[in-house]
């Protein structure tokens, strides 16, 4: 059976190209990162825009949202005026905001990327430190070596400390989530790929052999998840 390959246009504001050097700032120790960062970089998009929450007991509501990248949390505006995230992200089924939909995995919310048949491709954006040191003569940070590209990066729960303790130097990063017909979904990577597609197994293996696959480069993982979607 033919199945269909759909790419979602990107709408994020701070989205970047893997492989191309990240836009990266330096925090000195005891300054908040959301004081450093601007808003358009710290967020899915420039300004709250309009969206609606839907619930797995059914019920939906509309709210003005944003992704923040450094809280790896969905914010949204009250009538009043204030900004809050959800206590109750558990609850969420999904939410769409314009063209872009977002699942909850892992503690944060995944924006699906491609779709490929009953199988969704999703990506985590967040911030982590790239090098940490003191600060040297004259007030100069002093820092470990860095790496600033920007790469598919293994997802953690260990999210930044949003007050640094020592001079911290943070970049964006990104990891992909795969998820099932049931929009449940695992962080990619071989073992979870591996489970995917168990019925599949030979052939998961025969492709990552034969391809030398690196699960940290999103081309290799586009294309293994696309040959596989027509077997």
């Amino acid at each position: 059976m033919k199945k269909t390959i759909t790419v979602l246009l990107c709408a994020f504001t701070g989205f970047y190209v893997y492989g191309q050097k990240a836009k990266t700032y330096i925090i000195q120790p005891g300054e908040p990162m959301q004081n450093v960062v601007p808003f358009s970089d710290a967020n899915a998009y420039s300004q709250f825009q309009n969206g609606v929450v839907y619930f797995k007991n059914g019920t939906a509501s509309s709210a003005r949202l944003n992704y923040n990248f450094l809280f790896e949390e969905m914010l949204f505006i009250r009538p009043q005026g204030d900004t809050l995230t959800f206590d109750n992200s558990n609850e969420v089924h999904f939410i769409q905001i314009g063209k872009d939909t977002f699942y909850s995995a892992f503690n944060r919310f995944v924006r699906v990327d491609t779709v490929f048949g009953e199988i969704k491709i999703a990506t985590a954006t967040f911030y982590r430190a790239v090098s940490k040191g003191r600060v040297g003569a004259y007030g100069s940070p002093m820092l470990s070596g860095s790496d600033p590209y920007a790469l598919l990066l293994a997802p953690t729960n260990n999210r930044l400390g949003l007050i640094p303790q020592v001079v911290t130097t943070i970049s964006i990063g990104q990891s992909l989530f795969i998820g099932n017909k049931f929009n449940e979904f695992q962080p990619v990577n071989r073992k979870t790929v591996l489970a995917f597609y168990s019925e599949k197994e030979a052939a998961v293996k025969h492709y990552i052999q034969t391809h030398n696959t690196d699960f940290s480069i999103r081309k290799d993982v586009f294309a293994l998840i696309e040959y596989m979607s027509k077997l």
